[in-house]
């Protein structure tokens, strides 16, 4: 007997799929599929083709739209979105794919994420708050529950998403060939999926997916107590991330560097770094942060977060998930290729273990060398911005330490 995984149960709720989410077939995508989509309810629409994938690009997507594409391979279809949406965040798994896709399309924001592993990190995402159209491609030939499952992940993970436009091959083909299916109701454009419940409660040609949610959602748990057990014994070293961001001055992420801008002297600074700690297998021993990034971006990333102290949290996802505070951290150099860091053991076991998630071929990461600050035992400053009374004082502390640097290098004078 065919048992539905616990992930589906609440995206099988009636409330939810037949009332908030209306399931689209998309058979002949041209421009009227656009009435197809109202923006008064939310809308899954799934094609089987490249073609109609990126031609729903091209009809869906306005200049108000902020959207997110899951699966942005070699940057094909988010230049599509990039050239008519009002901004476009491109996520993939493949390093290698991610720098490719950063030289296609040089004005849009791209991120290493696996939505399957890093949903509290896609939930977090700034874009994620106000995104309201997301176009998911994993892979043609993923298992219908492979992408139901990650349909389920954006729907929770993306609250204000109005239309999700999925490729898949398996997908498209089940519910076209679904009974429930009203085919006079298409008008060429597409077909309604009628009694969606029905459809994914059916047993029928489901195997199991290939990822293993259950066992994936109790090691989180199991994670997320740990971590709250390790927060409460030391509450002076933990923080959520919703506390540490609210006490940040208004900010750009890159690449875990929170950017921030002072407008009187009209100059940009780093005011916390945030690491995930599945991806920095070097940090506690060797403070080498890993940075997924082309040369380029590199470059940026030197160039605009400067090379003044600033408080480090290490850690997974966000929201109400505790961070541990490590200390204060400056900037020395990216570490050239030719360093022995590249032939660490503890790195080249994560970077097998990102080949084997990724479909992609994937490169290594940059190492950015970092140096731990010894913080002064009665000093009058405040470590990081949770022990600021607000953001500006804390954007004040750091414009502090920058000039300190400035001057103690020579580069300023007293």
């Amino acid at each position: 007997m065919f048992q539905c995984p616990d992930f589906l149960e609440a995206a099988m709720r009636p409330d939810v799929d037949e009332l908030d989410f209306t399931w689209l077939v998309a058979q002949q995508v041209t421009g009227h599929i656009r009435a197809r989509c109202p923006s008064t309810s939310s809308t899954v629409v799934v094609v089987a083709s490249t073609i109609d994938y990126r031609n729903l690009a091209r009809h869906l997507v306005s200049a108000e739209d902020h959207v997110i594409e899951v699966g942005s391979s070699l940057g094909h279809c988010t230049e599509i979105l990039h050239a008519r949406a009002a901004d476009v965040l491109g996520l993939d798994v493949s390093v290698a794919q991610l720098a490719e896709s950063r030289r296609r399309v040089p004005g849009a924001e791209f991120e290493f994420l696996d939505i399957f592993e890093e949903a509290d990190r896609l939930a977090a995402l700034p874009a994620a708050a106000h995104c309201k159209k997301v176009f998911l491609d994993i892979g043609g030939d993923r298992q219908r529950l492979q992408v139901l499952h990650a349909i389920d992940i954006l729907r929770r993970c993306v609250p204000k998403a109005q239309l999700i436009v999925v490729k898949s091959e398996e997908l498209h083909s089940a519910m076209a060939s679904w009974t429930g299916c009203a085919s006079s109701a298409s008008s060429g454009e597409g077909v309604y999926l009628e009694r969606p419940c029905d459809f994914l409660h059916s047993a029928e040609g489901f195997g199991p997916p290939a990822r293993l949610p259950k066992q994936r959602r109790a090691t989180r748990i199991r994670s997320l107590a740990q971590n709250q057990l390790m927060a409460s014994a030391d509450p002076e070293r933990w923080f959520s991330r919703q506390e540490i961001e609210a006490a940040l001055p208004s900010f750009s992420n890159m690449r875990g560097f929170c950017l921030a801008r002072d407008e009187d002297l009209n100059v940009e600074l780093a005011t916390c770094l945030f690491l995930h700690h599945e991806q920095n297998p070097l940090f506690l021993d060797h403070a080498a942060c890993c940075i997924y990034a082309d040369d380029e971006e590199v470059e940026e990333l030197m160039r605009r977060c400067g090379k003044h102290a600033i408080p480090v949290f290490w850690g997974q996802g966000g929201g109400p998930v505790m961070q541990e505070f490590l200390g204060s951290y400056e900037i020395v150099e990216m570490l050239p290729l030719s360093h022995s860091l590249y032939e660490a053991p503890a790195l080249c076991e994560h970077l097998q273990r990102l080949r084997r998630r990724s479909r992609r071929p994937m490169t290594g990461p940059q190492l950015l060398q970092m140096k731990y600050v010894e913080a002064a035992l009665e000093s009058e400053y405040p470590e990081h911005p949770c022990k600021c009374s607000d953001p500006s004082a804390w954007l004040q502390e750091i414009l502090r330490n920058a000039i300190e640097l400035l001057v103690a290098s020579g580069s300023l004078s007293a």
